[in-house]
């Protein structure tokens, strides 16, 4: 997460929390992949939309 300059999500080593932030790797990757080749980013994203609130 440092690596790609990404924010750590939730509690370190718990289940869910990994799951979201590996998922947020995940999309930063695709997302890099398809700047690279030149293609449109937006894939439907509605721009403002509200990011994973956590709320303990």
């Amino acid at each position: 997460m440092h690596t790609m300059r990404l924010p750590l999500e939730g509690t370190h080593h718990r289940g869910d929390d990994d799951a979201w932030n590996s998922a947020a790797i995940l999309a930063e990757l695709l997302r890099r992949s398809r700047e690279e080749r030149g293609e449109p980013l937006d894939c439907g994203e509605k721009k403002g939309a509200p990011k994973r609130v956590m709320k303990w």
